[in-house]
């Protein structure tokens, strides 16, 4: 942008609309901040502060102004989900069999990471956790973190940051390497991956910036776009996260990402948008942090008004892993379904409230809906989610992690044409990673099959070099 002149101007006869919108996810009233804006002042650009617009909507009211009419309980009529899947059976119908009990086992995991239900070192299985679920013709599904490969006690194949991926700029690779990556989740019998993470880059200490695509939205947005489309080719889901504004993990159960509504659509939303619109992700994860005050996985504008009104979200809109903070903001405000275990959706705190009719059915029912839609149409239902004939190591995903890795290596300064490496040299390698590969912390961790060190590397290209463990 420093180096940017006009090119030309284009002018307009008429307002061209691109899109009608409303006032959504602005900062409560009473809790505004001033924004940065620039004033032109005898041609020269000043840097002002502005009161940023605060919140005119009353959510309460808006709230209420949504819930819809309640489901008639049918009890059991003995329909199972291939009937909604073939068409002689409608979904309404099928979810007003489903007893109170039930319901309340679909709208949350089955209570623990590492199911039996799934590969070992799973994050969670969600869906047929019940004998009664499974007997309904509801599979059960199992979710696996991410983003740089499958996190399973079992080797798999460790892939590039997600920062790496974007700053490769190449889109097909990315593609084909969540591709082949999708495959492998087949060949181990899991269902959903909980990756892609694409936020911001809005904090240089956020602790999971390496999971994420940089600092740009539109090149978070085409990555995204690409990951997805690759993975979910395979028949498996990705899950985009985290929604939204995660910009640090420090306090991350309680601090508050306050951003404007002009900055969070054009910055903070932009990536998430189009993995919903183009790519059709499966399935979006709340962040821990609030959004303005409110956590988002209780977080109406967020959730209900933005994400399914504005996009068209049609998929599973889950918690992060123990990221619900109430029975009530979570149920009434579009949290869909709270891993990995019902501390707060559970019959001894949701009863009482549809009982005394804080939270209605028909609410219990939509969350129902959104995950059973999503298992038809991602064929959940057709097939047996293991294929023993997928190569387990395959050829193509390292060639593929290795181009993409090598792309996403960007050469800022080369003082001297110190690189590449041509002459003799004494090369001393310092750092506890000299000798390793670290792999991400927590679900970005991976157990490869096989890695190179930049110690190991230097070794194999004849290079005489020192190891270092401490500077």
């Amino acid at each position: 942008m420093r180096s940017a002149v006009p090119c030309g101007d284009l002018h307009l006869a008429d307002t061209l609309v691109l899109e009608q919108c409303c006032q959504l996810l602005a900062p409560p009233a009473g809790s505004g901040f001033d924004r940065l804006t620039a004033t032109v002042q005898n041609g020269k650009v000043t840097r002002t502060y502005a009161p940023v617009p605060t919140a005119t909507v009353d959510l309460k009211q808006e709230i209420l102004d949504h819930l819809p009419p309640a489901l008639p309980v049918t009890g059991n009529k003995g329909f199972v989900l291939a009937d909604v899947a073939e068409g002689s059976v409608s979904l309404d119908d099928f979810v007003a069999q489903l007893s109170t009990t039930e319901m309340e086992l679909l709208s949350r995991g089955e209570g623990m990471m590492d199911s039996p239900l799934g590969a070992s070192g799973n994050a969670g299985a969600m869906a047929g956790v019940s004998d009664s679920l499974r007997q309904k013709g509801i599979p059960p599904v199992i979710t696996t973190d991410g983003p740089s490969g499958i996190r399973l006690r079992a080797t798999c194949s460790l892939l590039p940051s997600g920062t790496a991926l974007a700053c490769s700029w190449n889109l097909p690779l990315v593609q084909d390497l969540y591709a082949a990556m999708g495959r492998e989740m087949v060949d181990k019998g899991t269902d959903v991956l909980l990756a892609p993470g694409m936020n911001i880059h809005r904090n240089p200490l956020c602790g999971r910036n390496f999971e994420y695509f940089g600092e740009d939205p539109y090149l978070a947005s085409e990555t995204a776009v690409q990951y997805i489309e690759g993975m979910q080719s395979e028949g498996v889901m990705a899950t985009i996260k985290h929604f939204a504004g995660n910009n640090q993990e420090w306090d991350r159960h309680q601090v508050s990402s306050d951003i404007d509504e002009r900055t969070l659509h054009e910055i903070y939303l932009p990536a998430f948008r189009k993995a919903v619109e183009q790519a059709g992700v499966g399935a979006v994860m709340s962040s821990y942090n609030l959004v303005n005050g409110q956590h988002a996985t209780e977080n109406e504008q967020l959730a209900v008004d933005i994400l399914r009104g504005m996009w068209g979200f049609e998929g599973i809109f889950m918690s992060d892993w123990n990221a619900t903070y109430s029975a009530e903001g979570a149920a009434n405000r579009g949290l869909d379904l709270e891993m990995p275990s019902a501390r707060f959706m559970n019959a001894r705190n949701l009863r009482p409230l549809i009982e005394s009719g804080v939270v209605s059915e028909r609410t219990i029912d939509l969350k129902c809906q959104h995950i059973l839609q999503t298992l038809i149409a991602f064929g959940f239902l057709d097939r047996q989610q293991l294929d023993p004939a997928i190569p387990e190591c395959n050829p193509f995903s390292d060639a593929a992690a290795l181009d993409v890795a090598r792309g996403g290596v960007v050469l800022l300064k080369n003082d001297g044409a110190f690189l590449p490496l041509t002459k003799q040299r004494d090369i001393v390698v310092l750092g506890p990673n000299s000798g390793n590969i670290p792999t991400g912390g927590g679900s970005g961790f991976v157990h490869p099959f096989s890695t190179v060190s930049v110690g190991e590397g230097m070794q194999m290209m004849g290079k005489n070099y020192k190891m270092g463990k401490k500077m």
